[in-house]
Order: structure tokens, then C-alpha cells, then sequence
């Protein structure tokens, strides 16, 4: 059997719904209560809220839940497993006070809207909690594996991490637990079968290539050495903050943090489906043959690239100048130069910086080889050096780009 993409995203719907159902309950509730008790204390408030939110979830979150077990049941079924499933009370009503109390901080600044929205927010998030925590814990009872499975929309980076990984998961734990869901999080938790290929069990899911595009984004944050000297180079109480058993550990949560700010850069819909982005540019933007080339590349690697309409230098006076390109809204100067000398990356950001101090189109460059012999890893290193001497100190980073295909950024 395969779970098809309607029935997922009617899965996604139905948790959705009930989510904004609990949602309008818990505030309709709390509203209810406080009027009840003119001019409450925030202390009062709080656990106003606290007890609409567990009244919310006795009402909504057991439906979740049952949706969870449906989903669960119809593949079971169609395996010719005879499963075991039952719906568990899976919130630490301890911890969801400590939420809450965090949250009233709010009330003591006088703004009473925002915190009904923080609780809003908080009583959907607990609602698709209650049966994401139930689909792990009947794969489990049952000896099911489980994928994060995620719509394709704004996945965010850790979930992506997660989903790339198919059905390997047998707990919460190894799940990644401490980070596992989070508000507006668009992930389904599906069971299935180690070893099976993903895109038999669920229509349009295909975490290998999710999980080669995951490595290509470490690819781009830095090599296994340089990761490694930087690694080397941080303090101890820097590394601390990585959490794990040992330094091993640590590391690889160092490695894994790099790779999801680099998956951040990236197109979703490339993430999820590897189709690149379309071209994008202003009205008046006329990229040369060599701009476009180094864009495609961009593209085919995810990054959502749109041309602007550049301005220079003009007669009468000196006008500050465009860069040459949008990035997920930030400004990327680009430059392919033709050379390959040890001065060929230094030219490139000299004309970048300008003549003149603050005429710098943007403190961000990309550097390409498209019509130069210069290799990427010697761009890399010419980068380096130059950052390391404390040149060019109006650029803060730089994407090398390859016309194979290699991109690597490097950051001062």
C-alpha cells in the first residue's frame, strides 16, 4: 500500500482544524473565565489560561490523537499486521505550566492581546502533539519504524534534517525528541518499514534525494577539515553549547547546526522535490550570459535567485550602487571574472568594495569560475587569505560557485 499525497494533506487538514477549533475554544474559555473574575492578578490569569488549555485538550486533543491511530490502523491493515493501539495521555502538564508561565510574562508588560495569541498558538501546538506522540508510541509498541514526513511548504531546516533520514526512526528519542514538533510545524509522523523504498509507502516522499540535497548543503557550510579546524578553534564553553554525551557528539550536533543554517538559504520546494527555482528578475534587469550561467548553477542548487535592475556611477554626480541580485531578500553582488592569477579573486572584491567608502553594493559576493581556469578550491583558499589579513572588511561573506557545480561559502 502506499499512502497517497490526498490522504496526507487530508490528514494535515483534519489535525489543522481541530488545532484552530482548540484554539478558538481555549481563548473563548479563558475569556469566559476572566470575566468572571474582573480584574485577576496575572498569577490568576495564568492559571486561567492553564486550565483552559487542559480543558481544550480533553476536548480536542483525544480526537487528534484518534486521527493518528485511523492513519495508523489503514496501513496496519493493509500490511496484514494485526496491531496493537491504544491512545495514551502524552503531555507533561508540568512542563506545559512552565510554557505558560514564560508566556505571562506578557501580562506583567500590560499586553493582554499577545498573550492570548501565545496561548492560542500554544493550545493548536499541544493539539497535533497529542497524536504525533501517539503515532510514535504505537510504531513502537508495535515495531514500527516511522518517518517525518513534511508537506513540501516551509518544512523548517532541523525537520528537513529529520525527514531526510526515511523510516529509521523506532522512538521519539532518536527522533530527535527535544525539538521534535513546534508550533506551525507541517511534518505527519507515518509508520512504515525500514529497507521498504519510501516512495511506496508515501506518494511523492523520497527522502534520498532529501537526503543528498541535505549533504550538498553541507557541502556548501564547509569541508569535514574545516569544520574540523573551526571546531578546534572554539572554546570550551563554546562547544558546551552543543549538547551531547561526548565531544564526538558535540561535534556532530556543531556539523548538523552548520548544515541547517545553510539548508535555510535554500528553496523549499527544492529541498523537499529538488526542482530548482524559476528565473526570477526585475523589469529592467538585463544579467549578461555569464551572470545567467552562474545563476542557473544557483538555481539547480536551490538558492532562489532574482536579478535587479543594477545602477552605477552617473554623470553630474556619483549614485550609490544596486547589487546585482536578491537571495531569500538579501542583496548578492556577483562577479565572474576571466582570469586565473593569484590576483583574480582580489580584483574581484576590490571592484566590489568601490572607490569609494559605503559604495559597496552589498557586504555579500559571489565569486564564480564560468569563464575562469581558477579552481573553486583555490578561490576558496584565495578568499581565506584575504579575510585572514583583514582585507576587504566591507564584505562579510562569500559564495564560491563552480561551473561543475561545487559551491562553497565562506564567512569572515
Amino acid at each position: 500500500m502506499r499512502i497517497t499525497k490526498a490522504r496526507l494533506d487530508r490528514y494535515r487538514k483534519d489535525l489543522d482544524s481541530l488545532g484552530e477549533s482548540a484554539s478558538r475554544y481555549v481563548e473563548a474559555l479563558f475569556d469566559g473565565l476572566i470575566a468572571e473574575h474582573p480584574g485577576a492578578s496575572v498569577a490568576e490569569m495564568r492559571e486561567a489560561a492553564d486550565e483552559a488549555i487542559q480543558d481544550s485538550l480533553y476536548a480536542f486533543g483525544d480526537q487528534a490523537s484518534s486521527l493518528a491511530l485511523d492513519l495508523f490502523d489503514e496501513i496496519a491493515e493493509a500490511y496484514g499486521i494485526e496491531a496493537d493501539t491504544s491512545i495514551e495521555d502524552v503531555i507533561d502538564l508540568q512542563a506545559m505550566d512552565s510554557k505558560v508561565r514564560y508566556l505571562a510574562r506578557n501580562l506583567v508588560d500590560g499586553d493582554f492581546g499577545a498573550f492570548k495569541r501565545d496561548i492560542r498558538d500554544l493550545t493548536k501546538y499541544y493539539v497535533k502533539r497529542c497524536a504525533f506522540e501517539n503515532m510514535e508510541r504505537n510504531c513502537y509498541r508495535n515495531d514500527l519504524r516511522y518517518a517525518r514526513v513534511p508537506s513540501g511548504r516551509e518544512t523548517c531546516a532541523f525537520c528537513f534534517m529529520l525527514s531526510s533520514r526515511g523510516f529509521v526512526y523506532r522512538s521519539e528519542q532518536t527522533a530527535g525528541h527535544a525539538h521534535a514538533y513546534h508550533e506551525n510545524c507541517d511534518c505527519v509522523i507515518v509508520p512504515g518499514f525500514k529497507g521498504l523504498p519510501a516512495d511506496r509507502q508515501v506518494e511523492g516522499y523520497e527522502p534520498e534525494g532529501m537526503l543528498d540535497r541535505w549533504h550538498e548543503c553541507q557541502a556548501t557550510a564547509g569541508s569535514d577539515s574545516d569544520l574540523r579546524d573551526e571546531w578546534e578553534s572554539l572554546s570550551k564553553q563554546d562547544r558546551a553549547r552543543y549538547k551531547g554525551g561526548n565531544d564526538a557528539e558535540r561535534y556532530r550536533r556543531f556539523v548538523n547546526a552548520k548544515a541547517m543554517r545553510e539548508v535555510e538559504t535554500r528553496d523549499w520546494r527544492w529541498l523537499y522535490t529538488g526542482d530548482a527555482p524559476h528565473y526570477s528578475a526585475e523589469s529592467g534587469a538585463h544579467p549578461d550570459e555569464y551572470e545567467r550561467e552562474c545563476g542557473r548553477i544557483l538555481r539547480e542548487n536551490g538558492f532562489p535567485v532574482h536579478f535587479r535592475k543594477t545602477m552605477g556611477s552617473q554623470k553630474g554626480g556619483y549614485k550609490r550602487r544596486t547589487s546585482d541580485t536578491f537571495i531569500k531578500g538579501d542583496p548578492w553582488e556577483m562577479k565572474n571574472p576571466a582570469g586565473n592569477t593569484d590576483k583574480t579573486v582580489k580584483n574581484q572584491m576590490k571592484k566590489a568594495v568601490g572607490k569609494e567608502a559605503g559604495t559597496a553594493q552589498s557586504d555579500r559576493l559571489i565569486i564564480s569560475n564560468v569563464r575562469s581556469d581558477r579552481s573553486v578550491e583555490q578561490m576558496v583558499i584565495d578568499v581565506k587569505s584575504l579575510f585572514e589579513d583583514g582585507r576587504f572588511v566591507e564584505i562579510s561573506e562569500v559564495l564560491i560557485v563552480g561551473r561543475d557545480g561545487d559551491i562553497v561559502r565562506v564567512k569572515r
